[in-house]
């Protein structure tokens, strides 16, 4: 954690509900706050509700994945 960079982003009750158009209410602040952050990635293992729903990934722009997929990925680039 020591290596990574965080930033506390504001999201708006308007936006969240937009987001909730294409994901579940409660899982919106944290898509909006992956968008508004300017994430590329939104790691999970809500597999019911986030990682198996390619909606959300293809509306949000973000990649949606496990915190092992992503240090796969790491562990390729390098």
């Amino acid at each position: 954690l020591d290596l990574l960079a965080f930033d506390m982003v504001d999201v708006d009750a308007q936006t969240v509900l937009h987001i909730a158009q294409y994901t579940e209410l409660k899982d919106a602040p944290i898509v909006a706050g992956a968008i508004m952050g300017k994430c590329q990635y939104l790691l999970t293992y809500d597999k019911k509700h986030l990682l198996n729903n390619p909606e959300i990934a293809t509306q949000s722009g973000l990649i949606i994945a496990t915190s092992g997929d992503l240090l796969q990925v790491l562990r390729e680039d390098q």
